[in-house]
This record gives structure tokens, sequence and C-alpha cells, in this order.
């Protein structure tokens, strides 16, 4: 019996981390910072329009239930395009914007306040994230589950002071004059050293390790 009761466990585990992401999120995995290179002096400069761009969060528990909410991106966040095509950028996370969205008041500051703190993102040391871009490529990744996907990027993502690079499918529509990119990614949270309750020991506290982004950012020339 105390082993049915286990299985039953460790299924209901499983079914609560496979559903805590949208089915059409990728995930990415963590790998080596790649080398940055110096964007033309041809390219032109697209800025991130704040009011226009829109990125929300998502984490979520084992036992069921999670936070969600949204962050927005610091001035000096920039796409770089030549010819028609991405070809740079960076992205500057504002970790001050965090604002949980699915609580209001009391409870939204105190979540705010964890999610700042040393045992999570570390703001007062580390207050902003960052993403630059290292490669665009068109056409998606063969992993993606992004519907519509239309090229692969590829970029080091630096949070808590840790830079990795990773990959993911954007639906990317460049103009004469501005610049929109969506997608839909999760990633292992503790692979940038963001290490809270990631022990399953914790039982009912343990907080599944990935962090969910949805991302759709403008920028205008």
């Amino acid at each position: 019996m105390k082993k049915l009761q286990l299985s039953i466990a460790a299924l209901a585990l499983m079914f609560a981390v496979s559903c805590g992401n949208n089915a059409e999120s990728t995930k990415v995995e963590a790998g080596e910072a790649q080398k940055t290179e110096d964007v033309s002096a041809t390219a032109a400069t697209y800025t991130v329009d704040n009011a226009a761009t829109k990125i929300q969060w998502k984490g979520s528990k084992a036992i069921g239930g999670g936070h969600e909410g949204t962050i927005a991106l610091k001035e000096g966040s920039i796409v770089n395009v030549e010819g028609g095509k991405v070809v740079g950028g960076k992205f500057i996370f504002d970790f001050n914007t965090l604002t949980p969205t699915d609580i209001q008041g009391e409870k939204a500051d105190q979540l705010k306040g964890h999610l700042l703190a040393d045992d999570f993102l570390g703001a007062t040391a580390h207050p902003e994230g960052h993403f630059v871009i290292t490669g665009v490529t068109e056409g998606a990744p063969a992993d993606s589950k992004l519907a519509g996907a239309t090229h692969t990027v590829t970029g080091n993502l630096t949070l808590k002071g840790q830079e990795h690079s990773i990959t993911f499918p954007a639906i990317i529509t460049v103009t004469e004059t501005s610049v929109n990119a969506k997608s839909e990614l999760y990633f292992d949270r503790t692979q940038w050293g963001i290490n809270y309750e990631s022990d399953a020991s914790v039982k009912d506290k343990f907080i599944n390790k990935e962090i969910e982004l949805k991302l759709d950012i403008t920028a205008n020339k």
C-alpha cells in the first residue's frame, strides 16, 4: 500500500511538472556563453518601445498553483537590422519593474520583495538581467513548439551575474520602421544559480525549476 501511495505521488508530481508550461513554450538549455561580434556600422538601430512591448513570466509549484506577472525592459534596449534582417540586439530586463498580476496589494508586494531578494534574483547586487543576440537564422529549430515560428534566435542570457547561451524559436517581422518579435520559452533557473526551493526534498514547498517567458517585443526606428 505504501509503495502504491508513493507511486501515485510520483505520478502527480510528474503531471504537475509537465503541465506547468504552455503547449507552445519551447524548453531552452543553458550553454557556454558565445562570443559577441560587433554589429556592422551600416546596420540600423531600432529602439525598443516599452509601451508596445509585453514580457510575461510564470512560475509554478509542483503540487499546483504558482504566480505570474510582467517585467519591463530598460532604456537602452535595441534591435539591429541590416538588409531587412535582424543582425543583433541587446535587451535589459529591469527587475524593479517586476509586477505580479495574479495577486494584488500586500500579497503582490510581498511576492515581489521575495523574488528580488538574494535567495532568488538577488536584485540588490544584480538589478538587471541582459540578453544579447549572437545570431539569428531563418527557420525554426527542430524542437520548436511555437506555432508559426519563422526564425531561430541565439544569444547570451545573464541572470544573477551568470551568463549562458540559449537558443529559441521566434516569430520575427521586420519593416522599414519597426521590428516585432514574439516567442514562448521556458528555462531551468538553477542553471543561473537561482536555487530557492528547487530541491524536491522540501515537498509541498517545492517550486518547479522552470521559469516560463512569453515575449512580444516591438522596436521602432
